[in-house]
């Protein structure tokens, strides 16, 4: 495993000329790969927005397909610069991989409708945070 307090990972990024981003293989509305070969979602709009934002040019991307479990390891040891996906803190992880976590930037919940004579009265039921 890399020592990333060391690493400089935006001067790499910046040499090298592109990102490299980590992605699930299909999560519909995060990333999916399309007709054409290409990926679409959430998480590859934020991808690249971050590509934009280091180059002015969102298509300095690079895709990986990769599983929740080999995302850490991939980061950790730089085979991606950045995984997207829906992954939650965890002190263990976060103190053993030697990654770090964005700040959350994406709340989800879940509700159910019902009649307003139903007697149900409004709670919230789940709530996750990406």
């Amino acid at each position: 495993m890399n020592n990333n307090d060391n690493r400089n990972l935006l001067k790499r990024i910046k040499y090298r000329g592109y990102l490299k981003l980590g992605l699930p293989g299909n999560n519909p509305g995060f990333a999916v790969e399309t007709e054409d070969g290409e990926f679409a979602g959430f998480d590859v709009d934020l991808g690249k927005a971050i590509a934009a934002a280091l180059f002015e040019d969102p298509s300095k991307l690079e895709i990986t397909v990769q599983s929740f479990q080999d995302s850490f390891r991939n980061t950790a040891n730089g085979v991606v610069d950045v995984s997207a996906m829906g992954i939650t803190h965890n002190l263990l992880r976060d103190a053993t991989a030697g990654i770090d976590f964005s700040p959350s930037y994406l709340y989800t919940g879940q509700g159910v409708l019902v009649r307003s004579n139903s007697g149900i009265i409004n709670h919230i039921i789940i709530t996750k945070t990406l």
